[in-house]
């Protein structure tokens, strides 16, 4: 695909991405278009999570350093919608999205965000997710990573929901799944930008989400170049579903959607949905020192990993390994306590 288009348009210009999240990036391996702040007094990105999204989808390309961004030549935009602890408001994301299809003119919203499933549907974020695909505007959401059910706003009809996969294409042990999945993406130890000019892996459907939000902006900018269109989210979802690849149970499944978009190396679209060619197992770059990011969020996440993992490698069944995740993050919790209580 990148030899048609980088997200770039005839005209010059990127087919408008915006990235609802942490906050503006200020990266040197990163160029955003625009921003915006919904939260007072707030504007640039302080947790580094909006920073490492961003990259996945926009870093830039071919300039000796860092990483590649799916869609380097898309035009980035960013809105503040989560505070530097990854906390938001209903009404500053709903005002988000209003943003991004009224003034920004989006054709794509990437949301690693999201309310986890088993609460009640909160109408006026529903209403705000419909509202841009009802304007043409393709909403791709992280599915959430409570091994759950596929939360808000993932799981609205009108929302493009995006699993997490490992290296081997495997569902990731924290992704959530159900009947709402539409794809799925790389999602474990992704290498993108973060705070302070640094790199970092991490893992979440929130690296996933805008993996495919950068797919979507190639496909799309690739049909207004060659037919002069915008596709609907509609017709996005049906090109990218024709160059899935399918993994677990054949056909559509409620671990991976329609599969793992790819593509191909050669000239044209699969014939049939779901024959796209198997992703390789991509290359892991190695981190530079320290750049796990420094949240708490992340750091009890790394602690539930590590400590499933090891379960795992020494032949524990599934309920082990949680179980064991868990007590790693007992463990973590009453160290941070005792330090607190040091200070």
């Amino acid at each position: 695909m990148w030899r048609d288009t980088k997200g770039a348009l005839a005209d010059g210009t990127g087919v408008p991405v915006v990235i609802l999240d942490t906050g503006v990036p200020n990266h040197v391996d990163l160029s955003p278009t625009g921003g915006k702040s919904f939260i007072p007094g707030y504007e640039e990105d302080q947790n580094g999570h909006g920073t490492h999204c961003g990259g996945i989808i926009a870093a830039i390309a071919n300039n000796n350093m860092g990483v590649m961004g799916i869609a380097p030549d898309c035009a980035d935009w960013y809105g503040a919608v989560l505070d530097k602890d990854g906390s938001g408001r209903i009404e500053h994301i709903v005002a988000g999205i209003r943003w991004a299809v009224d003034e920004v003119g989006a054709k794509v919203i990437s949301m690693s965000l999201g309310i986890p499933d088993g609460h009640p549907i909160y109408e006026a974020f529903e209403e705000a997710v419909n509202y841009a695909y009802s304007q043409g505007v393709a909403v791709i959401c992280a599915a959430g990573n409570e091994a759950s059910g596929v939360g808000q706003p993932a799981c609205y009809d009108s929302a493009i929901a995006v699993a997490a996969v490992d290296r081997y294409q495997d569902k990731a042990w924290f992704s959530n799944k159900g009947p709402e999945l539409d794809f799925a993406a790389g999602g474990v130890d992704v290498y993108s930008t973060f705070l302070n000019n640094g790199y970092a892996k991490l893992s979440g459907t929130s690296m996933a989400c805008p993996a495919i939000a950068g797919i979507a902006a190639l496909i799309i900018a690739d049909e207004k170049n060659d037919h002069g269109k915008w596709l609907t989210p509609d017709e996005l979802v049906e090109k990218m579903r024709r160059i899935a690849y399918d993994v677990g149970e054949e056909g559509f499944d409620e671990l991976y959607g329609h599969g793992i978009p790819v593509f191909r190396t050669g000239e044209g679209e699969p014939d049939e949905p779901g024959t796209g060619e198997p992703p390789p197992p991509p290359e892991q770059p190695t981190p530079k020192k320290n750049a796990f990011p420094c949240g708490l969020t992340w750091k009890v996440l790394k602690a539930f990993s590590d400590g499933a993992d090891k379960a795992a490698r020494d032949g524990a069944d599934p309920d082990g390994a949680i179980l064991a995740g868990l007590r790693s993050v007992g463990d973590f919790a009453g160290k941070a306590s005792e330090a607190r209580d040091d200070a």
